[in-house]
């Protein structure tokens, strides 16, 4: 009996970390840019003289290029091997794409004093919104896809060998009962799972509006395997 308690707890912690992990995930993906916001108001905060406006343009630019490096890296520390072939492509597509963000952000015109600092802004900030933000939002929702499907795939693991755990104690008075909570939690897993899968093959088929519906489908298919979990303290 210990021990069947024991592996339950082992479960329902550790799926716990990564339910909260996803939730985190979910809501982190604009800390950079609220970070850029408030640096930009210590700035103006800091500098009354006449060179406020360059400080600010230079402090955008640094920071967005740390922003691509640091995405970058992220999509160069994804392990080919995990993923499939259309999320191998994905990878390899963003990284060149963010090294094109990266050359673009060094690009003469930014050095060029014939250009006006207004008209640079003005420049950078349409290719921000038309180029970079929602080229940015993808990729963010590519690690998003990732996190959940990790998720997905770890708990079809752990519902094996909670199947085979119990399986072996069968013959006991509680059973009927414990096959019961175990049937309800599989039910719970698969449905989860399968909105988990359906929700990253849209995503990379292109499908039309899959920005509004995309973390909500993870969220829910994530809460579902969540449920299943919380069935395991009823066995």
């Amino acid at each position: 009996m210990k021990k069947s308690i024991s592996f339950i707890i082992f479960l329902l912690v550790f799926f716990c970390f990564l339910f909260f992990s996803f939730q985190n995930t979910l809501a982190s993906s604009d800390e950079i840019v609220q970070k850029l916001r408030g640096d930009i108001l210590k700035l103006l905060t800091k500098n009354t003289n006449s060179s406020l406006k360059e400080d600010i343009f230079s402090k955008i630019i640094d920071l967005s290029n740390l922003e691509i490096q640091d995405i970058k890296q992220k999509l160069v520390k994804i392990d080919p091997k995990t993923l499939s072939p259309k999320e191998k492509q994905f990878r390899q597509n963003a990284i060149a794409k963010f090294d094109e963000f990266s050359k673009y952000l060094k690009s003469y015109f930014l050095k060029d004093k014939k250009i006006s600092l207004q008209k640079k802004a003005e420049i950078i900030s349409l290719w921000r919104k038309n180029e970079y933000l929602p080229y940015f939002r993808k990729v963010s929702n590519f690690f998003i896809i990732l996190k959940a499907e990790k998720i997905a795939q770890i708990s079809n693991q752990r519902l094996k060998r909670t199947e085979d755990f119990l399986k072996r104690k069968k013959n006991t008075p509680k059973s009927k009962e414990v096959l019961k909570y175990l049937n309800k939690s599989q039910v719970l897993i698969n449905n989860g799972v399968k909105e988990i899968y359906e929700t990253r093959d849209l995503f990379l088929n292109n499908q039309k509006n899959i920005d509004i519906f995309l973390k909500p489908r993870l969220k829910f298919g994530v809460e579902k395997i969540k449920e299943a979990y919380d069935y395991f303290l009823k066995l």
